[in-house]
């Protein structure tokens, strides 16, 4: 498979090790910066050093599940953008961890190739993102020296 390159800084927290380590083999041979986290706890300690690209979440882990660090992140309007995965799939958890703040939502178990799809649909969401906030500064910025 040709992997496409991954410049991105990503956290990935999820308790299961052998998951955790599988997802960042993957992502770091795209060339990603991969930093683990087993735990929301450790997730928001983490966030709380750093900023990330993108955060690739389980969302049923001990002290501290997904939904939560979900909401600290919208909260203290962190910048980076999160992919939910989970093995307890429904309609209503999927539209639960959006509306706390989730870009995305892959359930387990996936293949390789979908999780580099949705770490690449977010660094996609998060450049524009940036863009369009640069561009809305810059118009700001200069309606104020115009008056």
């Amino acid at each position: 498979m040709d992997r496409p390159e991954i410049n991105a800084d990503i956290l990935l927290v999820d308790d299961e090790v052998a998951i955790a380590k599988g997802m960042q083999r993957v992502l770091e041979s795209c060339g990603a910066r991969v930093v683990l986290a087993m735990d929301g706890c450790q997730a928001l300690e983490k966030l709380g050093e750093r900023d990330f690209d993108v955060m690739v979440i389980d969302l049923v882990m001990p002290s501290r599940g997904g939904m939560e660090v979900l909401e600290r992140v919208a909260e203290e309007g962190l910048r980076v953008v999160s992919v939910v995965i989970t093995a307890h799939v429904s309609l209503e958890t999927a539209v639960e961890a959006m509306r706390r703040g989730a870009f995305d939502y892959l359930p387990k178990p996936f293949e390789p190739r979908e999780l580099i799809l949705r770490v690449e649909r977010a660094l996609n969401y998060r450049r524009l993102r940036d863009q369009a906030e640069n561009s809305l500064l810059e118009l700001n910025t200069s309606r104020t020296q115009l008056r």
